[in-house]
């Protein structure tokens, strides 16, 4: 299978027959601006059309980060320039049509219906030998990272292939910037204090939109569930199967005694391990170690949805279940697949959740955080060139976490201090959950249709045999005519996105937003608090709002794209909203339910300018009467004179491009420390008291201590490998590793109890002398106070590990 970005158009040949012919790219700009935690982004690229003759229709396919939105589309093909303007998809498509049919140039902007990630401009009746320049702006939440422990900024620059069919406050300086040849473009920000951001909107009076950065940090006592691990071994992973054995392999070694697993492969079937999750123990440990060691990308297809719902099915219902899915993730209709998820999870109240771990450059960042988001979890990804140790353990800590459900958010307005009564009055606090799960107002069920004049029913001149799509409705200024047959339902005054706040935990950061309504109270909030329940006890926290004094544009859009975006996969608002009678609307009209989140998802589409996957944006020439309109109404909203316009968001001001290199006035100071001599007492409990004590200082995983997650690893020893019966483990050359591979490779030798004991693996890894332990042999040591010996002198190592990196940066 091709590749399928690029801009192109067909060419007919009398041997060939229509041929692709590429537009060749002549230049590409990136320029971005980072406000907290989130992006905007404007991307220019400029084709030649080199033919002699006018090129009829021209596709030009590309590929945006995951629920990106997309707010601004123009097109200048030579001296034309055409910008576009947000409608419902069957009217973009109508209106393009006309423009062209009239021999006019015009441009369509869509996203592809099967994936969120892809996305493809039409552009019709381009002169010859014209210069194609297409600009698109859109703007995006930044990912957590918790390799760089800040949150990562990705401009991803290819479409991969993909299984299946395809269907018709102020500029932050980048920790890092790096090009990824298998992924992109890639920006790490370090954010780590909860935010709250007020913005006032530069064209709708009283409107306003709110966002939340949660970036919790607590700790509670681990669960013991059900793991199991869902593994692609499809053909689309052939070259990234190490990869995913070295992240299985931390995995599975960093798994607490307590919990119960499995392994699950698929390609276009699927296979179990066990055909029921056993217990955590080192007979199970080794048996796994053996399963994935013999893993190939032989298995076919990229059937995701087989694997996870016969991993769903298969479970052990009276335990809490964490499904890991290590994929790519290229296939298409990922949609059904995040319906289903969403589903399940619903009805397990709590007990299921799914986590994603994208393998490799090229994943589908739309499929593993679609995942995710429908799983109640949340996704990582590990390219080809970066370590995964962390990453790894983090996403088991989330798996180990408590489930909590229950967050809600809450509005405080500060005190409420009438004339002639004292200041301690009655604070102004608003619910979000009494905004939108009781609709204030009665639902329509019938139209309301103006008198009409008798319809004859003998008409000489009817036509009989018309096109059916005819008779559809597109009427009206964007399209959104066609669902005037439906019944009307209520908006929420405050509209908090997503209306479920997903899971959280303590290592990764979630963005909520909430749209306010002229309807909410018209008082500048002063704080926002989040509340949940856990079995421990009650949880809160209160964010202080930040406000913006100049109108824009930014926090509107970004809450409305992801309103839509939980709306295409079922999770919007309204699956859980009821009428005056306390009846969810989905039960009520259910045959229309379709209809009608399509319908909201329009109208949040074309209000804030924000495409989709049923609003596209149509760049015609009769859009710049409405331009002219909306710089007129948000002259009227603003409160200024000045007559030219003026761009109302505060990005502009605050932002740095993405290719310029902030300068450091950060001195480089080494450290220069040495550890040369460690004293080692041979008292055990002396011992386990200083082993304890350097691991709980360091952050070191042992068995010494009773920790959430304890890393066990399991290795033949000498003396075990020369007993009849015992696997041999197959020796590695260590020579040449890199710190990092090193830690790792000690990690590998820890037995399952903790230890370590001495081997030529571990000799040759941290360079001890193996000759030492060999007199202590024959002194009489014996081989428990052997481990100990040996365990802390790999701690010294590791010590010595973890502050060259420190100090040095390697």
């Amino acid at each position: 299978m091709s590749y399928l970005w690029g801009c192109y158009h067909l060419v007919h040949s009398p041997n060939l027959g229509y041929t692709k012919s590429y537009l060749p790219q002549v230049n590409l700009q990136a320029y971005t601006y980072i406000l907290s935690t989130t992006s905007r982004t404007k991307l220019t690229q400029t084709f030649s059309a080199a033919s002699h003759d006018l090129i009829k229709q021209c596709i030009y396919t590309f590929p945006l980060y995951e629920g990106i939105a997309v707010v601004s589309f123009t097109c200048t093909i030579g001296s034309r320039v055409l910008r576009g303007r947000v409608k419902e998809k069957t009217k973009a498509r109508e209106l393009y049509d006309k423009a062209t049919s009239r021999g006019e140039t015009a441009g369509l902007l869509e996203q592809l219906p099967a994936a969120c990630d892809c996305f493809y401009t039409t552009l019709g009746n381009v002169p010859a030998g014209e210069k194609v320049v297409v600009e698109i702006t859109y703007l995006g939440e930044l990912k957590h990272d918790d390799e760089a422990d800040g949150i990562r900024f990705t401009l991803p620059t290819k479409i991969a292939p993909r299984y299946g069919s395809l269907p018709s406050s102020g500029a932050l300086a980048p920790s890092s910037v790096s090009v990824q040849e298998d992924g992109g473009i890639q920006i790490v920000v370090d954010i780590k204090t909860p935010k709250a951001i007020l913005e006032t909107h530069s064209v709708i009076p009283n409107q306003r939109a709110l966002a939340v950065t949660l970036a919790p940090k607590f700790s509670l006592p681990p669960s013991r569930p059900e793991i199991i691990f869902v593994v692609d071994r499809s053909g689309s992973m052939s070259g990234k199967i190490p990869t995913l054995i070295s992240a299985l392999k931390v995995f599975l070694k960093s798994l607490p005694v307590g919990i119960k697993f499995n392994i699950y492969s698929f390609g276009s079937s699927h296979s179990f391990l066990w055909s029921k999750s056993k217990a955590y123990a080192q007979d199970t440990l080794l048996e796994a170690f053996r399963h994935i060691e013999g893993f190939k990308a032989n298995m076919g297809g990229t059937n995701v949805y087989g694997a996870v719902e016969a991993a769903i099915q298969n479970r052990l219902v009276d335990w809490p279940c964490e499904i890991m899915l290590l994929t790519d993730g290229d296939i298409w209709n990922q949609n059904e697949l995040f319906q289903y998820l969403h589903e399940q999870t619903t009805k397990a109240q709590g007990n299921l959740r799914l986590f994603s771990l994208g393998v490799g450059g090229s994943v589908s960042h739309a499929l593993i955080e679609g995942v995710a988001r429908a799983g109640n979890g949340f996704a990582q990804v590990v390219t080809n060139q970066e370590k995964l140790d962390k990453k790894v353990v983090k996403m088991l800590k989330g798996c180990l976490s408590p489930h909590i459900t229950d967050y809600t958010l809450e509005i405080n307005y500060g005190k409420e201090v009438k004339a002639g009564e004292d200041e301690d009055d009655f604070e102004l606090v608003e619910k979000v959950t009494d905004c939108f799960r009781v609709l204030p107002e009665p639902i329509t069920g019938t139209l309301k249709m103006e008198p009409q004049q008798p319809i004859s029913l003998y008409d000489p001149n009817a036509n009989l045999d018309r096109n059916e799509e005819n008779l559809v409705v597109t009427s009206g200024k964007d399209g959104q005519d066609r669902y005037a047959h439906l019944p009307t339902v209520p908006i929420p005054s405050l509209l908090q996105v997503p209306h479920k706040i997903p899971s959280l935990f303590p290592f990764t950061r979630t963005a909520v937003y909430l749209i306010m309504s002229p309807q909410t109270i018209q008082k500048t909030p002063t704080s926002v608090v989040l509340k949940a329940t856990s079995p421990h006890g009650p949880l809160q926290l209160e964010i202080p709002v930040d406000y913006h004094t100049e109108p824009g544009e930014t926090i509107h859009q970004l809450a409305a794209r992801k309103a839509v975006q939980g709306l295409e996969e079922t999770q919007g608002w309204l699956c859980d909203a009821k009428d005056e009678n306390n009846a969810l609307i989905k039960d009520r009209f259910s045959s229309k339910f379709d209809e009608i989140v399509r319908r909201e998802a329009v109208r949040l589409g074309v209000e804030y300018q924000v495409g989709g996957k049923w609003c596209s944006f149509v760049a015609v020439a009769d859009n710049d009467k409405e331009f002219n309109e909306e710089k007129a109404a948000k002259r009227q909203t603003m409160k200024t004179e000045e007559e030219e316009e003026v761009d109302d968001d505060p990005w502009e001001d605050c932002g740095f491009r993405l290719f310029d290199s902030p300068s450091s006035n950060t001195p480089d100071r080494r450290v220069k420390r040495r550890i040369r001599y460690c004293r080692v007492s041979t008292d055990r409990k002396v011992l386990r008291k200083e082993m304890a004590s350097t691991a709980a200082s360091r952050g070191i995983p042992s068995k010494l201590e009773e920790a959430p997650i304890t890393t066990r690893y399991t290795h033949v020893s000498d003396d075990a490998q020369n007993k009849p019966g015992t696997e041999m483990i197959p020796t590695v050359d260590y020579k040449g590793m890199n710190d990092s591979d090193k830690v790792l490779a000690v990690i590998d030798l820890q037995d399952f109890e903790g230890w370590w004991d001495i081997s030529d693996a571990l000799v040759q890894i941290t360079g001890l002398a193996r000759e030492e332990f060999e007199k202590k042999k024959k002194m009489g040591m014996d081989g428990q106070t052997m481990k100990f010996w040996v365990t802390s002198l790999v701690l010294v190592f590791w010590k010595r590990m973890r502050l060259r990196k420190r100090v040095f940066g390697s």
